[in-house]
């Protein structure tokens, strides 16, 4: 049975403030609303995403369910609450965030491909049941949270700036919760997300994603300390684990070198969604810890850790036109073409003026 996401740190902040609204809905109980969507979405629609993407990709993701959703809003709460249990989010701000999160993926019910984009038709159908505010606006911020945590906006991977939203200190940052679901979802692919019965079968149906499922089977821990403002990730191999290959769409990998791959991802993510973060949320590094294991995981031989963080010189384009477009094809030549015959005239002018003063006075 599925535990409402309602006894999380965010579905806790949500019942403390539950009329909180922005939208001058005082007397409308927000708690009450998210608890009812809470649980249809984990009875009825989340159970059928990756049913929908094994029919239409021929591929069996890890989970995409009521289960990888309440780890996303677990790890949500972990990034945004501080050691003493206080946290900057308002309470709508609490309910923007948790929809948003049990939408983000429900796309996939047609595919992995742009499935960020088909999360409008099952709000307009959750909205026909009563189980969305009509309210334009308030659906508007869900969906747009939802659908920037990944791919890209016309051919742009840099989503969550697209958005058309004043960068506001004040409730609601839209900016801010779609960057904690977008790095909270990064944190989401831990053991929690696959069944280890059923890699043990051979079924077949892990041919494209082998390695997405041992890669989230063996990564055990994912810890989150805003104390020390470190992120850790602790995953735990044995021999046969390391000497052998995964299938990974249409190739195979040697798990290690996922991790890697995983975790550099992880790290550009880490920038990317704390360029969002200031002033309320910090993490300064993440840490990776890979330890290989004997005797049935009950001895530690061999292990690796390492950190990631923003460190060196800032690496920038040659030109600066690379990254601000408002400035392509400008530059000092085009500029003196452009004035060049304002001074020319002024010159003349000025020499015209002069020589006036000077018969005047003569």
């Amino acid at each position: 049975m599925t535990v409402p996401n309602s006894a999380s740190k965010l579905g806790r902040l949500l019942e403390q403030n539950r009329f909180e609204g922005y939208l001058g809905k005082g007397s409308f109980d927000y708690f009450d609303h998210f608890c009812r969507l809470d649980e249809y979405l984990n009875s009825e629609v989340h159970p059928q995403v990756a049913t929908g993407v094994a029919i239409k990709d021929n591929i069996w993701l890890n989970d995409h369910g009521a289960g990888h959703i309440s780890t996303v809003i677990r790890r949500a709460g972990d990034l945004v609450f501080k050691p003493d249990d206080t946290c900057s989010l308002t309470g709508y701000e609490a309910f923007l965030l948790l929809t948003a999160i049990h939408l983000h993926d429900v796309g996939n019910f047609g595919g992995r491909e742009e499935h960020e984009q088909r999360i409008k038709a099952v709000m307009n159908t959750l909205a026909e049941r009563g189980l969305l505010s009509d309210e334009t606006l308030e659906r508007r911020m869900i969906h747009d949270i939802a659908r920037v945590h990944g791919g890209q906006i016309g051919g742009n991977r840099d989503t969550i700036s697209q958005l058309a939203y004043d960068r506001s200190t004040q409730p609601p940052r839209i900016f801010l919760l779609a960057s904690l679901l977008r790095f909270a979802d990064e944190l989401a692919d831990d053991c929690t997300r696959t069944s280890r019965f059923f890699q043990s079968v051979d079924t077949g149906l892990y041919e494209g994603s082998e390695v997405f499922h041992k890669y989230s089977d063996r990564l055990r821990r994912v810890i989150v300390k805003p104390d020390n403002a470190t992120i850790r990730l602790e995953f735990e191999l044995e021999p046969d684990v390391v000497t052998r290959k995964y299938r990974k769409l249409g190739s195979e990998v040697f798990l290690f070198d996922e991790i890697l791959d995983r975790s550099l991802k992880l790290h550009k993510e880490h920038i990317y969604c704390s360029r969002f973060w200031t002033p309320w949320v910090h993490f300064d590094v993440v840490q990776v810890s890979i330890s290989v294991f004997t005797d049935d995981y009950m001895t530690q031989g061999w292990a690796k850790t390492f950190e990631m963080r923003q460190q060196g010189y800032p690496r920038a384009p040659a030109d600066i036109r690379e990254i601000v477009p408002a400035l392509k094809n400008l530059s000092g030549a085009s500029l003196q073409d452009r004035f060049r015959s304002k001074v020319v005239g002024a010159r003349k002018r000025g020499r015209k003026d002069r020589h006036r003063g000077r018969q005047k006075r003569g």
